[in-house]
């Protein structure tokens, strides 16, 4: 039996609220590429799925990548100057959680579950001094994946 996910603690809007600063814009730029190619990939997913399921798994995932692109672009115009919730990672994460909440269907609430589980792990290595470096990015991945695992 797995122990519940914990949400992580609340958060500003402004970069740096978690201690965890990031570069806003490659994060953007991370985020719109991922999406791109969840987008383009939709007619494979969809034919892979109709072999075994409905068919529109391509469609939701897709959906689900508008969602998170206009997250994220509401995101950069509300801080022309950088920062906002993606000039911090835990914010970042949850805007990630938030977005992929209104994808719908088991894919939404799955993505929600892990974006959830790595901001937690993103504010615990915060607090524990690691900042953005690649150790708090390895504990937020690795508590993301396994919280749908």
């Amino acid at each position: 039996s797995r122990a519940p996910v914990p949400a992580p603690p609340p958060v500003g809007s402004g970069a740096g609220a978690s201690g965890a600063a990031v570069d806003a814009a490659m994060v953007a730029r991370a985020v719109r590429a991922a999406c791109a190619r969840v987008q383009a990939a939709a007619p494979q997913l969809n034919a892979w799925d109709r072999m075994v399921g409905d068919g529109d798994c391509g469609d939701t995932l897709s959906s689900g990548a508008a969602g998170v692109l206009a997250a994220v672009e509401r995101d950069v115009a509300g801080n022309p100057g950088g920062g906002g919730r993606l000039g911090d990672a835990v914010s970042a994460l949850r805007l990630l959680a938030d977005a992929a909440q209104g994808m719908g269907g088991s894919s939404g609430a799955l993505y929600n579950i892990g974006f959830t589980a790595a901001a937690a792990a993103a504010a615990r290595e915060g607090a524990g001094g690691a900042a953005s470096g690649l150790k708090m990015w390895a504990a937020a991945i690795a508590a993301g994946v396994d919280s749908i695992a």
